[in-house]
């Protein structure tokens, strides 16, 4: 500050903070370079100039401009987004000498003509609310327009909002204001279009079928909801009808003494065709990106937009959701193979499989084998003295995902003292193990499990596969506690559950074959012998 002489500064009563010599000599004013707004006796001089924030809320440099030019026009541009060059200008005074844009102290704003300070332009109301009761500033508005603005000093009874009100503003409709140049989007962005709300304030939509690229800034543009058409063909597309709407800087094509029908036939089968605009038998052909689009209330004519036809969007839909729901079934068994299974009643642990490998010292001691897995010897980490049996399936085998779930819902349902225990699993990827409390004689399971290697070993075809189905069918009698009453031909047994219901389905339906009598007389060997077996205490259940 000391080279250029700067003492000391101060906020005047105005709004203006200057930094001021000792001789009181003003070095620096913020009025010099306003921003978007300027205040009662403050000046614009010859390329002096007020840039617009980008929305509402972001304060960053915006896309329009106010500028007094040095040929004395004063005009509003719309600029460049990132680079800031100017594009047409959408308003203007359409003067050749202004020599500065004046905020008087009074409250008016007037653009002076020459030396003198008799000839001048205004751009606000001859008649206006004195700055002694009312705040007053102008602002050069995100969207374009620049205003006059007037906020009540003191609190009026309601004959005033207590709020910044607009007393005038130009240009008089920002959504028309456009149009005079191919470049740049226009009060609103691309493929959208303007119309003014009740406080004569613009209002960016969208045609049908397109949204918003940001919902948050609706100043941003619209995108489409449907795919572009493929130039050839002209299946899937239809025409949506709007009244008084034209985006008048985006034509290719212009067609005279023209019906309707020809003009909407034309745009269907043009793939470059986004919209057809008709009017007093003149069409025009609209363009990608639509730009500069408006509503206007004295306009005969009507938009044809080009939209995918209803057929095309529902198949659109459809594969949405086709693919929506294939993708939440890919999760939902991808879950159901990562995540625990949630069986009501089941109290399990769930094991990794890095774990069980450890505890069966990888798999090394094996107890028995099947057909669709193998038990192994274990003995869990966090308490060594537990031995455990470790059933491991087979993952290259079909079925046994339905197994797994089955057993797991079998055992983990069936509380009793004298069966085996399900203590945990593992559902790990493609691992799929099942963990049970040792049981040092062996179960019933794994005596079963021999049974089925006995068969399969001896018998060959399709009666060895029969009797080796029911042994599943002995087991699942020995699941439900029921496999002595079946032994002592008890009634009670042949009414109700799955035990039963096996030995009817499994002896009626499966093995009316000439080998009945063989497969009968061995099952009821198996029976005896089990159930001795169980009386003798040398087999646990």
């Amino acid at each position: 500050m000391d080279s250029i002489g700067v003492t000391s500064a101060a906020m005047l009563d105005t709004g203006n903070f200057v930094l001021s010599s000792d001789e009181s000599a003003i070095k620096w004013a913020s009025f010099d370079i306003p921003t978007d707004t300027i205040v009662p006796t403050q000046i614009l001089n010859p390329l002096g100039k007020l840039s617009a924030r980008l929305t509402q809320n972001d304060y960053s440099q915006g896309r329009f401009e106010l500028i007094l030019q040095g040929d004395g026009n004063l005009v509003l541009y719309q600029k460049a987004r990132p680079m800031g060059d100017n594009y047409d200008g959408y308003w203007d005074t359409a003067t050749t000498n202004g020599s500065q844009l004046i905020f008087n102290q009074s409250g008016y704003i007037y653009l002076s003509l020459g030396s003198g300070n008799t000839n001048r332009s205004s751009l606000t109301p001859t008649t206006q609310v004195s700055p002694r009761e009312f705040y007053h500033r102008a602002t050069l508005d995100f969207d374009g327009a620049f205003r006059h603005y007037t906020y009540p000093k003191k609190f009026t009874g309601g004959r005033w909002r207590q709020s910044w009100s607009v007393s005038e503003y130009v240009p008089s409709n920002i959504c028309t204001a456009f149009g005079g140049s191919a470049l740049g989007s226009g009060v609103c962005g691309f493929n959208s279009y303007c119309k003014l709300d009740d406080n004569q304030r613009p209002q960016c939509n969208c045609p049908p079928r397109y949204t918003y690229i940001d919902s948050n800034n609706t100043f941003n543009g619209c995108k489409q909801d449907f795919l572009q058409q493929i130039c050839g063909t002209s299946d899937g597309f239809e025409l949506r009808e709007i009244p008084s709407i034209d985006w008048r800087t985006s034509d290719y094509g212009r067609f005279t003494s023209v019906t309707e029908d020809w003009c909407r036939e034309t745009c269907l089968d043009d793939c470059f065709c986004a919209v057809a605009i008709i009017r007093e038998g003149t069409c025009w052909l609209k363009k990608f990106p639509l730009s500069n689009g408006k509503t206007d209330p004295t306009d005969k004519g009507k938009a044809l937009i080009k939209v995918g036809s209803s057929m095309l969007f529902n198949l659109l839909l459809i594969s949405v959701i086709c693919l929506a729901n294939c993708g939440f079934r890919h999760k939902k068994q991808h879950k159901m193979r990562q995540d625990p299974p949630s069986i009501s009643g089941m109290n399990l642990r769930s094991f990794t499989y890095k774990e069980l490998e450890e505890a069966t010292d990888k798999f090394k001691e094996k107890l028995g084998k099947g057909a669709f897995s193998t038990v192994y010897k274990g003995i869990l980490e966090l308490n060594p003295q537990s031995l455990v049996a470790v059933k491991r399936l087979e993952s290259v085998v079909e079925g046994v995902e339905k197994e797994f779930r089955a057993e797991m819902s079998a055992i983990g349902r069936t509380n009793h003292k004298n069966l085996v225990q399900l203590l945990g699993f593992c559902d790990e990827g493609a691992h799929r193990l099942l963990v049970y409390e040792f049981m040092k004689n062996g179960s019933l399971a794994s005596f079963l499990l021999e049974i089925q290697n006995l068969i399969g070993k001896t018998l060959n075809g399709n009666l060895g596969m029969k009797i080796m189905r029911l042994s599943d069918w002995a087991y699942d009698c020995y699941v439900e506690n029921k496999l002595h009453l079946l032994v002592e031909n008890d009634e009670q047994a042949k009414t109700m559950g799955r035990c039963w219901k096996g030995w009817d389905l499994n002896l009626k339906l499966e093995l009316e074959t000439v080998g009945f009598e063989i497969a009968l007389e061995l099952l009821l060997v198996i029976e005896k012998l089990v159930y001795h077996l169980v009386n003798a205490l040398e087999l646990e259940k």
